[in-house]
């Protein structure tokens, strides 16, 4: 995993980065696929995985991002399943 300057103490919190080369996998390689190569990235939203309590069961966010570019916007979520 790349290294993205964020304390451990704010990891569970969402972030921004600058860079599309330091979103996490697998969003990095949804990124690339997804976004034309000539885009000028403007800032990146990244919402790490969290569980969360529903009723009577739990639930899991993924791993999401949005990508902000000059032509809009790119919404990015990691499956919450494993393998």
């Amino acid at each position: 995993m790349t290294n993205t300057n964020v304390s451990r103490g704010l990891s569970g919190h969402p972030y921004f980065l600058s860079v599309i080369d330091q979103l996490p996998e697998p969003l990095l390689g949804l990124a690339k696929n997804h976004l034309p190569g000539n885009q000028a990235i403007e800032a990146i939203l990244v919402i790490p995985p969290d569980t969360h309590k529903h009723g009577t069961r739990w639930d899991l966010n993924p791993l999401q991002a949005v990508i902000f570019t000059k032509l809009g916007v790119l919404y990015l979520a990691a499956s919450s399943k494993k393998g």
